[in-house]
């Protein structure tokens, strides 16, 4: 290609495997040096498909006594064609206190999404490990979204 001149690269996106996110980098390098273009797609499942953000949250290290909660946020997306449907939530994630969940029986549209805030508080030292589940109407692969939470609470420091 000389100065001045420019050319067309076809892409083609052909997923495999579960739904979801795909992201890819095509790297143009030339004499005068390279070029990163990124390519992103999302592919969709027949049916609904709610997957979680990540399987796993660990928060932050938390001293009793410290007046905040440490707190994340966790993203669950419809990666399917059609609606999926909340069915229940699990329960018992205490000293985890999770905010923004839709009521049972919501729809999440396909290609939408909705955020979660897990925050953490404890009175008792020691290591914490609960499961947040979110359940939908999605295949049996995917009905129950599960999310590990894990924070350690720890005494303060003397003084």
């Amino acid at each position: 290609v000389r100065v001045g001149q420019t050319f067309s690269v076809r892409a083609t996106f052909k997923p495999v495997g579960s739904p979801g996110l795909r992201t890819d980098v095509l790297r143009l390098v030339t004499s005068l040096g390279e070029v990163d273009f990124t390519l992103n797609g999302v592919s969709r499942a027949s049916t609904p498909w709610v997957t979680a953000s990540t399987h796993g949250l660990t928060l932050p290290g938390f001293v009793i006594g410290q007046s905040r909660p440490v707190a994340s946020a966790i993203t669950f997306t419809n990666f399917g064609s059609a609606p999926a449907r909340i069915i229940a939530y699990g329960l018992g994630l205490t000293p985890f206190t999770v905010a923004g969940l839709p009521r049972v029986g919501a729809l999440v549209a396909p290609g939408a999404s909705f955020r979660v805030r897990v925050s953490f508080y404890a009175r008792t030292p020691g290591t914490y490990h609960r499961v947040l589940i979110v359940k939908t109407n999605s295949p049996a692969a995917v009905a129950r979204s599960l999310v590990d939470l894990n924070s350690v609470a720890s005494a303060a420091a003397a003084q």
